[in-house]
């Protein structure tokens, strides 16, 4: 998918749900598992962030969770901007990667579904090199199985 197409962009959301074996049970629990850790008020920094949709699944059930999301395209994050409209005073965008993201410390992080989209080595060594760890420790990963495995 490009990410510049805008045909792919508006309809990216329809993409995940049908071709990601249990996407909404995936949010919803990547979201309990955070708040787990996370306070009441926590921030939460989002990697991946264009389309809103994680970002719209973890404000929908967390009230005093504030959010920026980060994401290298810009109609990317002009979509997440329309599907997380209803908490736009809580979620705040970069455009850009990791680096983009604003100083933590966060109480919490994910970064669902976006791994394979960098080369191997830059994407397992992305999160463990960042100084913005989330203060509590807490993350949430989904990791694919190795190739022949």
């Amino acid at each position: 998918m490009s990410f510049s197409d805008p045909a792919a962009v508006a309809n990216y959301a329809e993409g995940p749900p049908r071709f990601v074996p249990g996407f909404t049970d995936m949010q919803r629990m990547a979201r309990v598992l955070l708040a787990e850790r996370a306070p009441c008020d926590a921030r939460v920094l989002v990697l991946g962030a264009g389309g809103g949709l994680e970002l719209a699944a973890f404000a929908d059930g967390q009230s005093g969770w504030t959010f920026d999301g980060v994401d290298p395209s810009a109609p990317m994050l002009a979509l997440a901007r329309q599907a997380t409209v209803a908490h736009a005073a809580r979620i705040r965008l970069h455009e850009g990667f990791i680096d983009a993201a604003p100083d933590g410390p966060f109480d919490a992080a994910a970064c669902l579904l976006t791994m394979h989209f960098h080369a191997r080595a830059g994407a397992q060594s992305c999160a463990a090199r960042d100084p913005r760890t989330p203060a509590s420790g807490q993350s949430v990963r989904r990791n694919a199985p190795e190739r022949g495995s």
